[in-house]
């Protein structure tokens, strides 16, 4: 059964949530972290982290958006994953002292957009992307072969207003951005 975990977080430090990931890793689940500040995880560290990938995005837009998926079974993106948005991170001072919230999404229009565009074209970036490795150092992700530009999440997110609003009304249309694929990342 494929098991996968996406987030979407500024920050990973606590020590409880950190061990769970571990856990999580030596039990087969296919985790990706996309974490644009702290990291006090260590990814791809062998009998420990090794099914654990982080990457940071730093660009022209700050973002603090916080998406938590669940593939439920299902390899990622999936209909069939738990998705939610949440308003802490993965901190100490978040989890054991104040109040924070976790919210499913259930539209299934918006899960598809959180999964099919958010999700997937952070991953894919290559342009302002950085791999966080198991001596803890992050290494600068680099576009493959010379031929094509690579690809930038936050100039597809300007070029491609599919988040507006248009909702399912975008699956009428003709002439919409393209469909993103995730690619297989190599560890």
């Amino acid at each position: 059964m494929p098991r996968a975990v996406w987030f979407k977080v500024n920050s990973i430090v606590d020590e409880a949530l950190i061990d769970r990931f571990y856990r999580a890793s030596n039990a087969g689940v296919k985790i990706d972290l996309l974490v644009r500040g702290i990291c006090c995880l260590r990814p791809g560290v062998p009998g420990l982290s090794e099914n654990i990938t982080v990457k940071s995005m730093v660009g022209r837009f700050l973002e603090h958006s916080r998406i938590l998926a669940f593939g439920n079974g299902q390899e990622l993106p999936s209909r069939k994953a738990r998705v939610f948005i949440a308003s802490a991170d993965l901190m100490p001072r978040n989890m054991d002292w104040r109040v924070e919230v976790m919210v499913p999404i259930t539209d299934p229009t918006v899960h598809a957009q959180v999964l099919d565009e958010i999700m997937v074209a952070n991953l894919n970036d290559v342009m302002q992307s950085w791999d966080l490795n198991a001596l803890g150092d992050y290494v600068r992700v680099l576009a493959d072969g010379d031929s094509e530009p690579g690809f930038s999440a936050q100039t597809y997110f300007m070029t491609n207003p599919s988040l507006s609003g248009l909702g399912s009304a975008r699956d009428k249309r003709s002439g919409d951005g393209p469909r993103l694929i995730l690619k297989n990342r190599q560890e």
